[in-house]
């Protein structure tokens, strides 16, 4: 188990290290959380900020609950940190801190449609340290995340 540990901090540090040059540009702005309804006790502990619609995002649809991270670099580009906060249970309680063996982690995959202030033409889409380009051509960008995913868009 310690050799599986550790090739998921491996592989999580070598994916963060693919991307750090771009990310290191952006400085947080804020973020948004995305209820869906589906009951996830985390949200109760998150002050919620509603800074990404400041940043450029006017709407919100998804299949789960997310967390979106809004981001500015120096040029006043918004980027979106987009993470997977789906349904979440624990099945076993000791207090509000902490669970204990038998927890129960449930979180779905799904998509996300972020629909902008602004038309752009592209997104960049760095997801597990991969950075991919795709077309928009609108105001509006739909993305598929699996379970426990997370991604950062820079559209333009």
């Amino acid at each position: 188990k310690n050799q599986d540990l550790y090739d998921i901090i491996k592989t999580t540090n070598n994916e963060v290290r693919n991307w750090d040059e771009i990310y290191s540009q952006y400085t947080w702005a804020g973020y948004t959380v995305h209820d869906t309804g589906k009951k996830n006790k985390m949200f109760q502990y998150l002050k919620f900020n509603d800074s990404c619609s400041t940043y450029g995002v006017s709407s919100i649809k998804s299949d789960e609950n997310l967390i979106i991270g809004c981001f500015k670099d120096s040029a006043n580009q918004n980027a979106y940190m987009i993470v997977n906060a789906g349904q979440s249970e624990y099945s076993k309680y000791t207090n509000r801190n902490k669970y204990v063996d038998n927890a129960k982690f449930a979180m779905e995959s799904g998509s996300v449609t972020l629909k902008f202030n602004q038309s752009y033409n592209h997104a960049i889409i760095i997801k597990n340290g991969v950075k991919s380009l795709i077309n928009v051509g609108s105001d509006s960008l739909t993305l598929s995340y699996d379970s426990y995913d997370g991604m950062f868009v820079i559209p333009f």
